[in-house]
């Protein structure tokens, strides 16, 4: 059952499509990607981002996208990376505003991933901790939707916070 399921059992109340009121975010560029590194869980987080993006850059550079980082003020930026920086400086409302012109969301398990499906724009989410069957996007076009997790048989999911 997905998260979305449980609460909305337990809380007797209907499963719909959320609203959205996004706020102006100055400065995007007009073609962009929407990159969140990290999550507010340990067992969450991808620690070969720069290895990714040291793939990833040149050929969104040559399309002619660039990055917008979101996030905690706190988050890791790539190395040697150009990115928009607006970790830590933007409110919900500007994220939505941030997401729904962006033409890909690349994340782990995170917030970002609900914007994007809400707002049907393709993404790539890492999974590590959590399970993409219950915690992958609500919303969205599946096919546009690429969710990435590991083979639990093979590496079994075990999560020590020290």
């Amino acid at each position: 059952m997905k998260l979305l399921e449980n609460y909305s059992a337990n809380l007797r109340a209907r499963i719909d499509r959320p609203i959205a009121f996004p706020s102006f975010y100055p400065g995007l560029p007009e073609k962009y990607i929407v990159l969140c590194l990290s999550s507010g869980m340990q067992g969450k987080n991808y620690p070969f981002w720069d290895v990714v993006l040291q793939f990833l850059a040149p050929e969104l550079e040559k399309r002619g996208y660039n990055i917008v980082q979101i996030g905690g003020k706190d988050d890791p930026l790539p190395e040697n990376v150009k990115v928009m920086d607006s970790r830590g400086k933007t409110d919900v409302r500007q994220l939505y505003y941030i997401v729904q012109d962006a033409s890909l969301s690349l994340s782990v398990d995170t917030f970002l991933v609900h914007v994007a499906s809400f707002y049907d724009i393709p993404l790539v989410s890492l999974y590590g901790l959590t399970s993409s069957d219950t915690s992958g996007p609500e919303f969205g076009t599946p096919s546009k939707q690429i969710l990435l997790e590991p083979d639990r048989e093979k590496f079994p999911l075990t999560y020590n916070p020290q």
